[in-house]
């Protein structure tokens, strides 16, 4: 999977579309019908012993035959090879990283909390004196839609993959950014502020601290090592 994220890195690396691209082979990947994490771990539990190892040996069996083609389209890749062995040599760190966890300053972590909570808050006060607005809620997408699309006239230029409606995803705002009517572009680039210090606060703050083992330094890992070939 990672020698295929090397190679094609703007295409999917799951096992299934990885074989598909290079062999004719019957498809298995979908045998237990897993859409998603919480799906396929209900269908992987109800599973027999020999259902697991017949799929985890198909598993295995392509991913040795995959082995040749991918190493000499690695040879061609302009430092293919080179990223391949960095990432390979990462795998042990992130074992141990599952395992023991990861260390967390917390002075820092404070430090960094107090400092996106401004960021996010300065972002906010610009945008609503920008938009003369003292109320504006910047995560309601219909007061975002009412203001860019319906105020300040902004052109559509991205739909959202699950409603098919207009979307002001990161895209569309660093499009209003770049080309969008003139009185649209400051309250575009505040909201892009906002979103991003917003972003890193509840994934690296709020995440951490949901994730750190009680009073203790060390936080769980999210790093996952292996898949069912090992």
């Amino acid at each position: 999977l990672d020698a295929h994220a090397i190679i094609a890195p703007q295409l999917p690396h799951d096992l299934g579309f990885i074989v598909s691209s290079y062999f004719m082979y019957p498809r298995w990947k979908s045998e237990f019908r897993v859409f998603d994490d919480k799906k396929g771990g209900d269908a992987f539990a109800r599973a027999s012993a020999r259902e697991l190892r017949i799929y985890n040996a198909k598993d295995a069996l392509m991913t040795a035959k995959l082995r040749a083609p991918l190493e000499k389209e690695l040879a061609n890749t302009k430092n293919g090879m080179k990223i391949y062995n960095q990432t390979m040599a990462l795998g042990d760190l992130a074992r141990k990283m599952m395992i023991k966890g990861i260390k967390i300053n917390r002075a820092e972590l404070e430090r960094q909390d107090k400092e996106l909570l401004l960021q996010m808050n300065e972002a906010q006060a610009k945008f609503r004196k920008e938009v003369d607005a003292p109320e504006f809620n910047l995560n309601s997408p219909k007061q975002l839609k009412e203001l860019f699309f319906g105020k300040f006239k902004c052109k559509v230029s991205f739909l959202s993959k699950i409603t098919g409606q207009a979307s002001l995803n990161k895209n569309a705002i660093e499009k209003i950014i770049a080309t969008g009517p003139e009185e649209s572009k400051k309250a575009a680039q505040y909201l892009y502020q906002y979103r991003v210090a917003k972003k890193l606060h509840s994934t690296y703050i709020v995440g951490v601290q949901e994730r750190a083992y009680g009073y203790t330094d060390t936080m769980e890992s999210g790093t996952e090592g292996d898949g069912t070939v090992g």
